[in-house]
């Protein structure tokens, strides 16, 4: 356990990696990865900021494995590729990131706008670039390898599939499910501006009580 973070993002190694290490990432831009082998020590401790002291929003938000023993760790102001056995850290300059996700040699990248981007893992060429919701896209999900899922803030959902030639294209968009349809949240106190905002896309509404009078 590490004492005074917070660690926002969590994720499990696969592949070629033997599934045997796990990273997590923390409010201040601190990356730890471990062996699972040996919990007492992490193998990496990655500091994402140490040249950028005054930046006011270090979190790790997400984090993807990609192909031969990298990285993928997404910041709200930047997406970086870290080598961990060479120690090498990129910045790739992706801003407004939201959601990664990656095959190994894709990576998926949702921002705060609605757009997937796809990259090649090797190059970081952009191979694709979507715009399948209005609004920030909240997760991707790697179906197979020709079919991914994402969800927005925009109430939806959507399908992307790659076609024969390899091109990613939206195929449908579903209106999203609001469990909480009509549910007033306008007293309730203590609430995070992104909790809150989460809370009225599941269809709650900020509506004043009624005067019950006397």
């Amino acid at each position: 356990r590490h004492a005074n973070q917070e660690s926002r993002a969590m994720v499990w190694s696969r592949g070629d990696y033997a599934s045997s290490h796990f990273a997590f990432g923390c409010d201040q831009g601190e990356v730890y990865i471990y062996d699972l082998s040996d919990l007492t020590q992490p193998l990496y401790e990655i500091m994402l900021f140490q040249d950028s002291p005054t930046l006011k929003d270090k979190r790790v938000i997400d984090m993807s494995w990609l192909a031969d023993e990298r990285i993928a760790i997404a910041t709200l102001d930047d997406v970086f590729i870290w080598h961990y056995e060479k120690g090498e850290l990129i910045r790739t300059d992706l801003k407004r990131i939201r959601a990664t996700i990656s095959d190994g040699q894709m990576l998926f990248v949702g921002d705060d706008i609605g757009y997937l981007r796809i990259f090649d893992t090797q190059s970081m060429k952009e191979l694709n670039r979507l715009h399948p919701h209005n609004r920030r896209i909240t997760s991707i999900s790697h179906v197979r390898a020709d079919l991914l899922v994402t969800t927005s803030f925009d109430g939806t959902v959507c399908t992307i599939v790659r076609d024969v030639k390899g091109t990613w294209k939206v195929a449908k968009q579903i209106l999203g499910v609001k469990p909480l349809m009509g549910l007033n949240i306008k007293d309730i106190n203590g609430l995070s501006d992104f909790e809150f905002s989460t809370l009225k896309v599941m269809g709650a509404i900020e509506r004043p009580q009624a005067n019950s009078g006397v």
